[in-house]
């Protein structure tokens, strides 16, 4: 008899331990849940967004699913990408273009760590790292990306993906979340940073191709020394000598000589627009 009762007391006091205990692990679980992942897809059909900001198309985010080794969907994530048509001008002309401009407008300060990933010159296409800050103090947000930029089929096509946004939204610390995890479906402030994003993007892409669809001259006669990853070398244009070295720091113009200038005395001799010296 003294043995059941001992039993019962010492059920009893576990009850009374481990009751609370499994309900805060239940709030704990809860607590982290981030909820349901963003349809971007359908953010996008159900909200009232324009076609258009200050007459630039606007390319929106769609979720696309990431599938483990099984063809189970374990994720979502992000991306951007759509074909602009480009009249009168063949696929290496495009791809050229393209890699003249992305060059030409990479953030050269320090820290930027705007530039080329990668270059596939038989398939006509780049990756590029993309950075813009925007705003100031509390509102400045910091977004970056990488960005796929193919020439197909007389179009320029690109797919703009890890896309990260840093931002400051409660506190001084800012902090960086993937597109795929904010939620402008129920966050005003996450609405604001996705249409910044979407605004920014935008407009690279519709500057970019302004640019490409005045270069229907672009030609490159080099093109075998830029597949081989060369360094510059005599007889090479400008267009091949910017998608090598982006932007001399300064031009210095003396009759039919244009000296383009880089770091470290670095001069590049033109003679009629084709490299006749290199200065090291």
């Amino acid at each position: 008899m003294m043995k059941m009762k001992r039993h019962i007391i010492l059920l009893s006091l576990a009850l009374i331990f481990l009751v609370p205990l499994r309900v805060n692990a239940i709030k704990i679980k809860l607590k982290k849940d981030p909820g349901s992942v963003i349809d971007y897809g359908a953010w996008v059909s159900s909200s009232s967004l324009p076609s258009e900001v200050e007459g630039i198309k606007q390319f929106y985010p769609e979720s696309r699913p990431v599938v483990d080794d099984d063809g189970n969907i374990v994720d979502t994530i992000a991306v951007i990408k759509d074909c602009c048509k480009v009249n009168d001008m063949r696929d290496t002309q495009i791809f050229l273009a393209a890699m003249v401009y992305a060059s030409n407008n990479f953030e050269r300060k320090e820290n930027a760590k705007e530039g080329f990933e990668s270059i596939d010159y038989d398939n006509n296409n780049f990756v590029m790292i993309f950075k813009r800050t925007q705003g100031t103090t509390s509102n400045e947000t910091t977004y970056t990306c990488n960005i796929k930029i193919s020439a197909d089929d007389g179009s320029l096509c690109f797919e703009i993906f890890d896309i990260d946004c840093r931002f400051r939204e409660k506190g001084l610390i800012p902090r960086t979340i993937p597109l795929e995890k904010l939620h402008p479906d129920r966050n005003k402030r996450h609405e604001e940073l996705v249409k910044e994003l979407v605004k920014v993007s935008s407009g690279y892409i519709s500057d970019m191709m302004d640019y490409v669809n005045t270069r229907k001259d672009i030609v490159s006669p080099n093109y075998n020394l830029l597949k081989k990853k060369s360094d510059v070398a005599v007889g090479m244009n400008e267009d091949e000598v910017t998608i090598l070295l982006g932007p001399p720091m300064n031009k210095r113009k003396s009759g039919e000589r244009v000296r383009w200038i880089y770091a470290n005395d670095y001069v590049i001799i033109f003679t009629d627009g084709i490299v006749s010296k290199i200065v090291d």
